[in-house]
This record gives structure tokens, sequence and C-alpha cells, in this order.
């Protein structure tokens, strides 16, 4: 486990909770941090619990997929909201006759 990771050092036992990964499934945390592919202790253990149920890896995929994309869909459509906004206070302002 590389030492520069930040991610290396993130506790897999949360309060009150003691979910047991294997090594491999450290080692498989791991690769997803490394390979740039975000994704918080706590999730990677439901879907390591998920998958020992045998939940379909592809299934687990397109839900995941789906998740991500209505956050992404709900961020772009606050964002547009909020430019709207500052777009249209700044028209307010130019528009007076001072």
């Amino acid at each position: 486990m590389s030492e520069n990771n930040q991610h290396s050092k993130v506790s897999f036992y949360p309060q009150g909770k003691t979910t047991v990964l294997t090594s491999r499934d450290k080692d498989l945390y791991e690769l997803c941090q490394l390979s740039s592919t975000p994704l918080e202790p706590e999730l990677f253990k439901i879907c390591i619990e998920l998958l020992r149920m045998d939940v379909s890896p592809s299934a687990l995929v397109d839900v995941l997929h789906n998740m991500a994309t209505q956050v992404s869909n709900q961020n772009f459509v606050s964002k547009r909201n909020t430019q709207n906004r500052t777009s249209g206070s700044e028209k307010k302002k130019t528009s007076c006759s001072c």
C-alpha cells in the first residue's frame, strides 16, 4: 500500500460498525483509489456486501452509474440556476439610468 495515497489511511471500521474486509477487499479498494475511481469507504463496503450476497456485478455497476448520472444532472441544474440568478441581478444593475 502506498504511503503517499491519501486514502490509504482511511478507516474501514466506522463508529459502531464492524464490517470485516479481507486483505483482498482492501487491495480492491486501493486499486479503485489508484485508478482515480473515487469511492467512499462506506459505499465500497456496501458494494462488497452486495457482491457477497450474489448481486450481479453488472447490475451493481448499472445502479452506481445511474446514481452518478442523477447527481451530475442535479449539480448541472443547480449550477445553471445559480448562473441564471447571477446574470439576472447583473442585468438589473446595468439597466439603471442613473
